[in-house]
């Protein structure tokens, strides 16, 4: 490789190193410092050994001033949850759930009570109700909103919703509360109207079939469609690559439509002597990988596959030889120009480190005459797939909590079959476009297909060896896992297999955690939204109070917060689980967490059931011990305890030597009342740490209860702007008059992790700890 081609490729990867650490900035460098840096570097870059750190000063401050220009029009916190008019149009596809509407919006025009004000650049909103008018791309409307800056959740593992908004522009979301259609004059060509077209005649026809929804996903790139269960399969398989619209969809249209327009180019002698076929052809297939790089939606994996192939083509087009690395080098760097937050998806570490494997496999290597026979190819393709599958195991760890090891089989089957299904695809929907009726036959009749290899896969899926569940790794471990990667890929001859083995070795064996001393506990109130999950570890011991809401959308926080938690913690068994009542907030998350985790027994209020292991109901008097830590449930009474769910909500005191706690659930005034009656338990309810009761709702949290409990602290479980305004003011101020008491939300400060040890409470709070520059 020549020096200028190895500066370069240094080069770029100084670029996309100094975007990464922009995106771990907690505030965004100011203008002044900007220009500061700028000019650091420019003067770095005179002398050329220290040429390198100026394109990392580049990617750093390329990465600010864009952040600095999409968070300039941010909605004002004061107008969050308040009536405000927006006109604009809508873009991409609407989403249409048992709810209503979801969709993009884009603003041109914003006021409120007839004052402008610069509108977020791109809005999420949902449309609540039935009969709605039927919404597609390109409408114009004018919305009464009610908006509010983008907020996820905040715990020491999970997803961050709130990156993945920013990601997409997202600055704002929302609801409808009142809607005016507008005339549009925009009569330019739209892709988003095509794909809308073709994605509602499509469902339309063939949505009674199952697979329905992966012939739109690899047509369009287009997923509302499949369920939960078919992502877990096609993940447990190793296999949902190929509903991203990456190399191998982009690649077949270009050698489709190249070997095409080449045939029929020389039909007609004179044409080739004006413009060689193959420059005309490879022009061609260069056009239409762009309309369908466009028509998938352009996607993260999408862009990348589609500027590999197009240098590729430009360089047969220009007699020019591009080398693997060249290649992947100069399309990292134009995702990066394209979209700088892009290393925030999971589809962009995922797709280049997939390419990155392939490429660093197969460089340098020579392949003789005899691997370009059948089963030299079969052996190149084998050789790839064991190369993908160990090389992506650290981060389908890392992301998913698993590794596929049914992925090589599954690959060798569904990748020779969507190399021959994808072009019946693509064609069935120009076809479609043109003439529905022969292209919705053609889609109906492919299914069959896709049938019998949905069928090859949920039978690898349902064998019991198909993944491996495993702990998430730390960063370290996911560090020396790439190491042993690249380690264990290098050629045979080099004999280094056994060091690359060892450096996989803290992927699968994890140390043990750190874990409270003997009479100490941990009490970890995850921020899970309008809901409660709170984690108690001691020693030897762990219990789960409450796993968390089911939100209509579908999103679970027991799958999405409380099981990578549990995980990171190093747990991979619940010794008890406590539902403090069956309301959805509390409960939803108990199904996903009892089928990822062992839980040995489930103690609860009401009358459902979670799982085949031991039910108990939680009773006033039970009482236990583990580790030096007591517990003991104060609430609700063998028989009785209320009329409703809430005022047999399970009320469980824990306590030690240093410190104690009382959770308790969604008791309402009345249960408070009832609690207070007996002198015995009113003794027991005082606590150093109160989980305020009902989320601090305006019927609970009495002046009385709050005295007789006397807590230092008051921990708040809510979701952010909740439709319930909770905690109430009126509630705030109750706690307030307890001298020297603490008060914190989950809503405000993220998780809320306490440690309970004999030299006092030990708090912290992860949005404090991981603070980024577009966390609000």
């Amino acid at each position: 490789m020549s020096v200028k081609k190895l500066f370069m490729q240094r080069a770029i990867l100084a670029f996309f190193l100094g975007v990464i650490s922009g995106l771990y900035l907690p505030d965004l460098l100011a203008w002044p410092w900007i220009v500061i840096l700028l000019g650091v570097g420019f003067l770095l870059c005179r002398y050329g050994r220290f040429s390198i750190p100026f394109y990392f000063i580049l990617g750093l401050t390329y990465l600010t001033i864009q952040a600095h220009f999409l968070l300039s029009s941010e909605l004002p916190p004061a107008w969050q949850s308040q009536d405000v008019v927006l006109r604009g149009h809508i873009t991409d596809l609407p989403q249409q759930t048992e709810l209503g509407w979801q969709f993009d919006f884009l603003p041109y025009q914003a006021h409120k009570q007839q004052q402008p004000f610069t509108a977020p650049q791109r809005v999420r909103l949902t449309w609540y109700g039935k009969n709605l008018p039927d919404l597609r791309p390109g409408q114009h409307w004018q919305l009464t909103v009610r908006l509010k800056r983008p907020r996820g959740l905040s715990n020491p593992a999970g997803w961050d919703y709130s990156a993945s908004l920013l990601q997409q522009r997202i600055r704002a979301t929302g609801y409808v509360r009142a809607a005016e259609a507008q005339p549009s004059t925009d009569v330019r060509f739209s892709i988003d109207k095509i794909r809308d077209h073709l994605k509602r005649v499509l469902w339309h026809s063939l949505g009674e079939n199952d697979t329905a929804s992966l012939f739109v996903a690899l047509l369009l790139g287009e997923r509302q469609f499949i369920t939960a269960t078919q992502w877990n399969t096609l993940q447990h398989t190793g296999t949902a690559h190929l509903m991203a619209i990456s190399g191998l969809h982009i690649s077949l249209v270009v050698f489709f439509v190249f070997y095409v327009v080449r045939y029929l180019w020389t039909l007609y002698p004179r044409l080739p002597l004006w413009i060689p076929a193959p420059k005309v052809a490879a022009l061609l297939a260069l056009l239409a990988a762009f309309f369908y790089a466009l028509l998938a939606g352009w996607s993260i994996p999408t862009q990348r596959a589609f500027l590999m192939t197009g240098l590729l083509t430009l360089g047969y087009l220009f007699l020019r030889r591009w080398q693997g690395s060249q290649i992947f080098f100069v399309a990292l760097l134009g995702v990066l120009l394209y979209d700088p937050f892009a290393p925030l998806s999971l589809g962009f570490w995922l797709s280049f480190s997939a390419v990155a494997l392939l490429i660093y496999i197969h460089s340098g290597r020579i392949y003789t005459q005899k691997s370009m026979t059948w089963r030299g190819k079969i052996w190149l393709f084998s050789r790839s797939q064991m190369a993908l599958m160990l090389g992506l195991a650290p981060l389908s760890l890392s992301f998913f909590g698993f590794i596929s090891l049914s992925s090589f089989i599954a690959n060798a089957i569904a990748i020779p079959t969507m190399m021959f299904y994808i072009p019946i695809v693509l064609f069935s929907g120009l076809i479609t476009l043109i003439w529905s009726e022969v292209g919705l036959f053609l889609g109906a009749y492919s299914l069959y297909l896709l049938d019998a290899l949905w069928w090859l896969l949920t039978q690898l899926e349902s064998l019991t060896w198909s993944h491996w569940q495993g702990i998430r790794p730390s960063p370290w471990a996911l560090g020396a896992a790439v190491v042993g990667v690249v380690v264990l890929l290098l050629p045979r001859a080099i004999g280094l297999r056994l060091v690359g083995i060892l450096w996989l070795v803290p992927l699968f064996f994890v140390p043990h955690p750190d874990t409270p001393a003997f009479g100490h506990y941990w009490l970890s109130v995850l921020d899970v939204g309008q809901g409660l999950a709170v984690v108690v570890q001691t020693q030897h011991h762990v219990l789960v109070y409450d796993a968390g809401p089911q939100l209509r959308s579908g999103f679970n926080v027991g799958e999405q917060v409380v099981i990578p938690f549990l995980q990171q913690q190093r747990q991979q068994k619940v010794d008890r689980l406590v539902i403090s009542h069956d309301d959805s907030d509390h409960s939803g998350g108990a199904i996903p967490l009892i089928r990822a985790l062992r839980v040995a027994e489930v103690y609860h209020s009401g009358r459902v059931r979670y799982g085949d292991m031991p039910h108990h109901l939680c009773i006033r008097g039970d009482r236990w011990q583990w580790d030096g830590v007591h517990f003991e449930f104060l609430h609700p009474p063998a028989h009785g305890g209320g009329k409703d769910k809430n005022e047999r909500s399970c009320v469980l005191k824990i306590h030690h030597a240093h410190g104690s706690t009382l959770l308790t659930g969604d008791i309402p005034a009345r249960t408070e009342a009832i609690l207070l009656r007996r002198a015995e338990l009113k003794a027991a309810l005082k606590a150093d740490i109160l989980i305020a009761p009902h989320h601090g709702s305006h019927n609970s949290s009495t002046l009385p209860f709050i005295r007789a409990v006397s807590p230092q602290w008051v921990l708040f479980s809510s979701g952010y702007l909740n439709q319930f305004h909770f905690p109430r003011e009126e509630v705030i101020t109750r706690y307030q008059s307890l001298p020297s008491v603490k008060l914190l939300n989950t809503a405000e400060q993220g998780a809320l992790l306490l440690r309970i040890n004999a030299d006092g409470i030990h708090s912290q709070y992860t949005r404090e700890q991981q603070r980024r520059f577009w966390h609000d």
